[in-house]
């Protein structure tokens, strides 16, 4: 709240950090995204289904070779009518090109 460039509400500060998790793993690690996986449905039973941003703390050229088990343990797939979603910060690629065939390869496992 330190740094908003707006003033934030206590009760609304509160309730999003309630619901915001972090989870340390190993990317080659199956057992990683299973966690995930458990948390994810854990906070379903919980609250409400919502919509669950992921963000991994690695850029692409590690990640986006994992996004096959991030699939496989349901993390990307969309239910329910409640979106996914998956932030993988930069840099995305060296160049347009790069980044394009990057994006590409996530989004088959999506």
């Amino acid at each position: 709240m330190q740094f908003a460039t707006s003033p934030v509400k206590p009760e609304f500060w509160n309730r999003l950090i309630e619901h915001i998790h972090y989870v340390r793993g190993d990317f080659q690690d199956p057992n990683s995204y299973a966690e995930l996986s458990r948390l994810w449905i854990r906070s379903r039973l919980i609250m409400n289904p919502g919509q669950p941003l992921l963000l991994f703390g690695s850029g692409a050229k590690i990640l986006w070779s994992h996004c096959r088990p991030i699939s496989a343990a349901g993390l990307a797939r969309e239910e329910d009518g409640f979106w996914r979603r998956v932030i993988i910060e930069k840099p995305f690629g060296h160049d347009l090109a790069s980044a394009k065939a990057l994006n590409a390869e996530i989004k088959q496992y999506g």
